[in-house]
């Protein structure tokens, strides 16, 4: 179930490859790095909670998955 977080995507190649251009401004490239990486963690949170609501998991087991899901965040 963890393997559902989505949180990199790649998005710190990416942006190391902007950096090292000099093109770009570090400033706005770090913080849309940061703004991406916090929707993407939200999401994954979103949808691991939702998974575990919907698959009928034990009430251990869907606590469990929540603490875990803390984790994206």
């Amino acid at each position: 179930m963890l393997l559902l977080n989505l949180t990199d995507l790649g998005i710190a190649t990416i942006s190391a490859r902007h950096l090292s251009t000099g093109e770009h401004d570090p400033d706005e490239v770090m913080a849309n790095v940061l703004a991406i990486r916090t929707v993407l963690a939200l999401a994954s949170t979103v949808l691991a909670v939702s998974v575990a609501l919907l698959a009928d998991y034990s009430p251990h087991e869907t606590k469990a998955l929540l603490v875990a899901s803390l984790s994206f965040l």
